[in-house]
């Protein structure tokens, strides 16, 4: 989000502003969201009992520059940091030893910024087993580079978007309930327009991992 924006919600403290995701502490605005933290537990917890060991991450850009007026500022990509620092956490409950070579991050959330930073990174001997992607743009990408190379690694991704099934191989992914947040978020905009609450409202959603093919 532009820091003009992102500074409005910030000190914003409207009933009728809600942000979905980006769980802020600060916020003084409805929060719906996922819970990161519980989604990736799911995954490596998986990922563990299947065997593996050495699990990494290609995940989207930490910071995101824009400029404001004349100056060029860097904003934290919140999703980014969420999912890096919910992944570190389960992978140290599970007693998975946490290396910083293998993670990786991509200039933004697409499917070939996933394919590039994939095809650079499988030109070295040691790599993860498993790759944690930070949403499924970025795991279809690093599917496709690894393809034509020679190399078997699984993958995961984040979200459970329209082309993780059909996907060639089917996405291992974290479905977030995208549609039910949706209509949550308009039902309570309503409500509070027509019925000013005292303070916002604040709600976190499970996550559920599905398997399919490509882990």
């Amino acid at each position: 989000i532009h820091p003009s924006v992102a500074k409005l919600v910030e000190t914003a403290t409207h009933p009728r502003v809600l942000v979905v995701n980006d769980p802020v502490p600060s916020l003084k605005v409805n929060n719906l969201y996922t819970d990161v933290n519980a989604g990736m537990r799911q995954a490596v917890r998986y990922l563990s009992r299947k065997g593996f060991r050495k699990i990494g991450m290609l995940h989207g850009p930490w910071e995101v520059p824009f400029g404001v007026g004349r100056k060029k500022v860097k904003v934290p990509f919140i999703d980014t940091q969420l999912k890096v620092k919910g992944l570190i956490r389960a992978l140290k409950a599970e007693g998975i030893r946490f290396k910083e070579s293998g993670f990786r991050s991509g200039n933004a959330n697409s499917e070939a910024e996933g394919y590039r930073i994939m095809k650079e990174w499988l030109r070295e001997k040691d790599i993860p087993e498993v790759i944690v992607c930070g949403n499924d743009d970025l795991a279809f990408g690093a599917l496709k580079a690894i393809k034509g190379s020679g190399r078997k690694i699984a993958v995961t991704g984040f979200d459970d978007n329209a082309l993780a099934q059909s996907f060639n191989p089917s996405l291992t992914t974290l479905r977030q309930p995208l549609k039910q947040i949706g209509k949550d978020a308009v039902d309570i905009l309503v409500r509070q327009i027509k019925s000013p609450p005292s303070r916002p409202f604040s709600q976190k959603y499970l996550p559920r991992l599905v398997v399919r093919k490509s882990a």
